[in-house]
């Protein structure tokens, strides 16, 4: 039978293991509140991050809606206006000397920088629009047009494409007028507003002049009726109603 020999520890021994175990359990103590500090500290940092973030967000969107309120109360406009003259009348001598332009003017607060435009006049044949002839190509570019209504001459600052009329007939503004032509220009125009914005802006006009009486047969008319410049797809949905027989 073996011999069973029991060790008992010295006082000093005893002494000693309690204190490892009480810096084992201080030491233990400290990295879970460390723990748990770093936790709530990461949880606080991220709300305000959070916080902070939405409220950055939400001064952009101010921004930018202030600068959009200042952009449109102040910035250099350009209106897409109707060629000029409003009306064409019988009169082939008063079209061959005012010839046919579309006018640009800035009715904005700055002044718009880096005009261009460019545009083209074409006789086209009713129904079908087919072109009659090669059309006219005009350009207008200006390197500033300050604010029509106080420059004191607005004329001085209005960009112009001016289209001459001289190879018109009397017989061309009987078809005119009797809804066998219509005259459209095309193109566009371009500007920096004065806030760092360039505006491109489409241009097409038609003028239609249509009949109290359409020939449904053939599709043309008597009896001139009212006639004037149109936006193109406007002035298209009135043809197109007028060759339906519900002139309007």
């Amino acid at each position: 039978m073996p011999i069973r020999v029991e060790v008992v520890p010295s006082p000093e021994q005893t002494t000693a293991n309690q204190e490892k175990e009480r810096r084992e359990d201080a030491k233990f103590r400290i990295e879970r509140f460390t723990a748990i500090f770093v936790f709530i500290y990461a949880t606080v940092a991220i709300i305000q991050w959070r916080e902070t973030h939405n409220t950055y967000i939400e001064i952009q969107k101010q921004t930018k809606t202030q600068r959009q309120e200042i952009v449109g109360t102040f910035a250099a406009a350009i209106p897409n206006e109707p060629p000029a003259p409003r009306e064409i009348g019988d009169d082939i001598n008063l079209l061959h000397d005012t010839g046919i332009g579309v006018n640009f003017r800035n009715v904005g607060k700055v002044k718009a920088t880096h005009f261009y435009a460019i545009g083209t006049m074409m006789r086209e044949q009713l129904p079908g629009y087919k072109a009659i002839g090669s059309g006219t190509v005009k350009e207008s570019s200006k390197s500033q047009l300050r604010p029509y209504e106080q420059n004191g001459q607005g004329f001085v600052d209005t960009a112009y494409l001016s289209f001459d009329t001289l190879s018109f007939t009397k017989e061309d503004l009987t078809r005119l007028h009797h809804f066998r032509e219509v005259i459209e220009i095309n193109g566009y125009f371009q500007y920096e507003d004065g806030f760092e914005n360039k505006i491109h802006e489409p241009m097409c006009f038609i003028y239609v002049a249509v009949p109290r009486h359409i020939y449904p047969a053939s599709g043309t008319g008597t009896g001139g009726g009212p006639g004037g410049w149109f936006l193109c797809q406007d002035g298209k949905e009135r043809i197109d109603n007028a060759l339906r027989g519900n002139p309007r």
